[in-house]
């Protein structure tokens, strides 16, 4: 799927601010399906990125404070965390801590590369210096996930 470049500060803050927002919505849902499975060492870690994701929007919304933003559509921004609609992955992540961390890896790396295209595709240079801070943000979260994983598979089956 080819993406259409960012053009805009106004518009890539309308575009990072749904992407924060629905991962926000799909951490807190991945760390209550953890809860409810006992593991809370991945829990924890669903809500500690949820949290980190609140963090962003909040920086977000207040960056564009005066900014007029163009209404986006779920539909025309890439969700990092786009697992809704899946119902296989939600199948495999709501039985499974190490398929919830691994969908959660796939769809921070999709956020990763939105950005990148974005940092390589905009004709604007302030959007394209804003969307490689956000490479950086969102590979801190897949390095988080990465540990978690390495941790969980290194631990033996009971």
């Amino acid at each position: 799927m080819s993406l259409q470049p960012v053009r805009s500060v106004p518009e890539f803050y309308a575009r990072a601010i749904a992407i924060e927002r629905e991962a926000i919505a799909c951490y807190n849902d991945f760390a209550g399906r953890m809860e409810a499975l006992g593991n809370a060492e991945t829990a924890q870690l669903f809500r500690e990125i949820a949290r980190q994701e609140e963090g962003h929007a909040q920086e977000l919304v207040r960056c564009a404070d005066g900014c007029r933003m163009p209404a986006i559509s779920s539909a025309s921004v890439p969700p990092p965390l786009s697992i809704a609609g899946d119902s296989a992955a939600l199948i495999e992540a709501s039985l499974s801590p190490i398929g919830a961390i691994q969908i959660a890896m796939s769809a921070e790396r999709r956020a990763v590369s939105f950005y990148q295209n974005v940092s390589l595709t905009s004709p604007d240079p302030v959007v394209r210096e804003l969307a490689e801070s956000m490479i950086l943000e969102e590979f801190e979260h897949l390095q988080l996930l990465e540990r978690l994983a390495a941790r969980l598979d290194a631990k033996p089956a009971h």
